[in-house]
């Protein structure tokens, strides 16, 4: 897969293309402060974006995108890795709004373990 099709495929997959290949794509300190219903639309949002891994009329490459994101998502989450949870959320910006609601990380968690548990 050429460079233009990855990066193609992660913005399919609702990354931050620019925050992947070294932009800047983060944001200012308490910008990031979400409303409850901020949150959770974010978490529909991301949702939809993992649900693409397993939908057969979704191209190879953007199923592709969305097991990395999965994947990457649950490593950040469920380790101590402040430094990957960092780069998660610059490449996915709604994460940020996810994280610092407890209800949404905690429903976050969830989903990622169930499919891991699968």
């Amino acid at each position: 897969m050429k460079n233009f099709q990855v990066l193609a495929a992660a913005a399919a997959a609702g990354c931050n293309v620019s925050a992947l290949v070294g932009g800047a794509g983060a944001s200012a300190e308490g910008e990031d402060a979400a409303s409850p219903a901020e949150a959770w639309r974010a978490m529909a949002g991301l949702e939809e974006q993992l649900s693409r891994e397993s939908d057969q009329s979704e191209e190879a490459s953007v199923r592709q995108a969305s097991a990395v994101l999965r994947q990457m998502l649950t490593t950040a989450t469920h380790d101590t890795n402040s430094g990957l949870m960092q780069f998660a959320q610059s490449a996915v910006p709604d994460l940020k709004k996810i994280w610092s609601f407890p209800p949404t990380r905690e429903h976050l968690k969830g989903l990622l373990a169930v499919k891991a548990g699968q």
